[in-house]
């Protein structure tokens, strides 16, 4: 009953100021951070930080399902047109946002230590596709930008989880002095990566020949819902020593 409440008062406070962004003319998005902020633990505590931990399960859907509406943006003739641009703008931005945190955590004044800053590194290179698509879709655009920057969206979650795996093995072994091993540091990332692009591949395919028999918006719902569900599933890296 709690979870439920917690739902019913985010999504009040949600529109409540949605309507009101409409006023100023600012996208939805902006009143749905705004809300999240005030009944959140540090401004009206509505809902508490145990409260957001037992929602986690919803988080994640939420999360899958913006990925899944962001791969629904892809289309082959844009990706072959883009293709070199996409990939050479997604690498770029990711590692110097990387490469800036790192520099500054170590030479700005304040103790952080090389551990800890790669990790803050790599944590920086990540983003929050959530708002661009709801942007996005919020004022139907199209152009050469949008369709540029949903497909760098998406890539920027495989790039950032690569660079992310990549800091977490040196981390550990700066901090515990252990040897660095090609295997963690290089071949564990891309097995994380393409295993997840067969899943999604195998999946994504599954659902299009299903499609072909069900025409109904509910039934195509439903087979969604039933394909993307298990790709919710969480990765561990595995316990880490504290930096």
């Amino acid at each position: 009953m709690q979870t439920l409440l917690i739902i019913a008062i985010a999504m009040a406070a949600g529109l409540a100021l949605s309507r009101l962004m409409k006023i100023l003319n600012l996208p939805n998005v902006t009143g749905y951070l705004i809300a999240g902020v005030l009944i959140g633990p540090y401004v009206f505590n509505l809902v508490t930080v145990e409260s957001i931990k037992s929602l986690k399960i919803i988080t994640t859907t939420a999360l899958g399902f913006i990925a899944f509406s962001i791969g629904g943006e892809f289309k082959l003739n844009f990706l072959k047109k883009l293709g070199a641009k996409i990939i050479i703008i997604t690498v770029a931005q990711a590692a110097v946002t990387v490469l800036f945190v790192i520099l500054a955590l170590r030479f700005l004044p304040g103790e952080h230590s090389l551990p800890r800053a790669l990790l803050l590194g790599a944590i920086a290179a990540a983003t929050a596709p959530a708002a661009t698509l709801l942007v996005v879709r919020q004022y139907k655009a199209r152009g050469p930008v949008t369709d540029t920057l949903l497909p760098v969206t998406a890539f920027d979650d495989a790039i950032g989880l690569m660079i992310f795996s990549v800091c977490l093995a040196l981390a550990i072994a700066f901090s515990s002095g252990s040897g660095m091993s090609m295997s963690s540091v290089i071949l564990e990332p891309l097995r994380e990566i393409g295993l997840s692009l067969l899943t999604g591949g195998a999946m994504g395919a599954v659902l299009a020949i299903s499609m072909r028999f069900f025409r109904s918006n509910a039934n195509r719902l439903s087979l969604m819902l039933a394909a993307v569900s298990p790709a919710l599933r969480s990765r561990r890296f595995g316990s880490s020593p504290r930096f």
